[in-house]
């Protein structure tokens, strides 16, 4: 056996698959579910694409779907993504956290313990990333 074969066998055989999608041309509707079964829709009732009331809505602009959450996820008017971020990386860093709980922000966390930093280094974030 050749090496060229060889070589060919062992990239095939390492070589990894990943599964991609597409968006769907038409979207279906999504409906609120009854008590949360998801085989008791409730037809006369779907469901929005909202944005949280306490976050800047989404544009027109932009599609609703990942893409679009993506984008309106990272926008300068969302102040929320980098303060997630440098909270996390904080924690990272000084092996505590500038808000207590890294995974509850806004209503349901505690105050940061230093919020003119976290905004600060959140704003410098958005800036330079």
């Amino acid at each position: 056996m050749s090496k060229a074969i060889s070589d060919h066998d062992y990239i095939q055989l390492s070589a990894v698959i990943y599964m991609t999608m597409d968006e769907k041309s038409n979207i279906s509707t999504t409906y609120v579910l009854d008590c949360g079964l998801y085989n008791h829709p409730i037809k006369d009732c779907p469901r929005l694409v909202l944005t949280p009331v306490l976050l800047n809505p989404m544009d027109d602009k932009i599609l609703k779907n990942r893409l679009g959450l993506s984008q309106w996820l990272i926008r300068n008017d969302n102040p929320l993504t980098s303060c997630v971020f440098v909270n996390r990386f904080w924690q990272q860093i000084f092996r505590n956290r500038i808000i207590k709980t890294s995974e509850y922000f806004g209503l349901q966390s505690e105050f940061p313990s230093h919020p003119n930093l976290l905004d600060y280094i959140a704003v410098r974030f958005q800036e330079t990333s």
